[in-house]
């Protein structure tokens, strides 16, 4: 004897607006913290390059 089963396991809705909203959010959310990370390594090259520049004028 053969059975089915029929998937009762609900979904939820794609144009759910709370659910967009917070995917946009993690997504906005992770930009934002690309940018961040970015933006601390440009700073920290720039403070390595500062830091060659004053130790080469010093040994001058």
């Amino acid at each position: 004897m053969t059975s089915t089963h029929s998937n009762t396991r609900r979904t939820r809705n794609i144009s759910d607006p709370e659910a967009t909203s917070h995917v946009e959010k993690i997504s906005e959310t992770r930009a934002q913290e690309s940018g961040d990370a970015q933006q601390a390594f440009s700073v920290n090259m720039l403070i390595i390059q500062q830091a060659s520049t004053l130790n080469s004028i010093n040994e001058q």
